[in-house]
């Protein structure tokens, strides 16, 4: 049967989820980050961890689908953008990779991706909802992966769009055989193709058209 109640850590039989990368999917990771905010919420009122007035702004949530393609369990998990988040919210918050990973003094990804340099960068990059989830698979072997962010900026809209960095991790996972599907507004899986890799400026603009952004 499907997941119930924390779909931000449930594991469930592959064979009992709706098909990867689709709308069903993508609203139950948007349920996920919705969990995970308020629970934050109700753990603590740091506005750099939940927002000004607990709407979020100035934070990223992101939640992932990933299933093995060889086969196996399906899990879902999710991250926050503060490491600090992961002090109220252990057991539902993803602290990414290793600390040498986070360095960037590590390969991620099938050995061939570090986070940008200078080291400083690269803790800051690798700390992104959407890095902790993806260097947690480290070497791991091809999935299939759903992504839903929920980006709320200091300033502006919201967004369902990963920053340029995130970006460009993505699309290093494309290159490990990893099949990635993000949720524009509305829950509409968009799958990331050739058109939107390798990372450049137009590539990056391609993927904000269709995810229905605004250029």
């Amino acid at each position: 049967m499907p997941a119930t109640g924390n779909p931000g850590t449930a594991t469930v039989n592959k064979a009992a989820m709706s098909p990867a990368g689709s709308s069903t999917d993508c609203q139950e990771l948007d349920q996920a980050n919705q969990n995970r905010r308020t629970e934050l919420a109700n753990r603590t009122s740091a506005q750099r961890l939940v927002g000004p007035e607990k709407k979020g702004r100035g934070t990223t949530v992101s939640s992932v689908k990933r299933t093995p393609l060889s086969g196996g369990r399906t899990k879902f998990r999710s991250a926050h953008n503060n490491h600090k988040a992961l002090e109220k919210c252990p057991k539902t918050l993803s602290p990414g990779g290793s600390r040498s990973v986070r360095t960037g003094t590590t390969p991620t990804l099938c050995g061939n991706y570090s986070h940008p340099s200078p080291p400083s960068w690269a803790m800051q990059k690798s700390g992104h909802a959407e890095a902790r989830l993806l260097d947690e698979l480290m070497n791991g072997a091809p999935r299939r992966m759903t992504f839903n962010i929920d980006w709320r900026p200091k300033t502006g809209k919201a967004s369902k769009m990963p920053c340029d960095a995130c970006h460009r991790l993505i699309c290093a996972a494309l290159d490990c055989k990893h099949e990635i599907t993000l949720c524009a507004k509305g829950n509409q899986p968009v799958p990331i193709n050739q058109q939107h890799c390798p990372a450049t400026d137009t590539s990056y603009a391609q993927l904000k058209a269709d995810m229905g952004e605004d250029l």
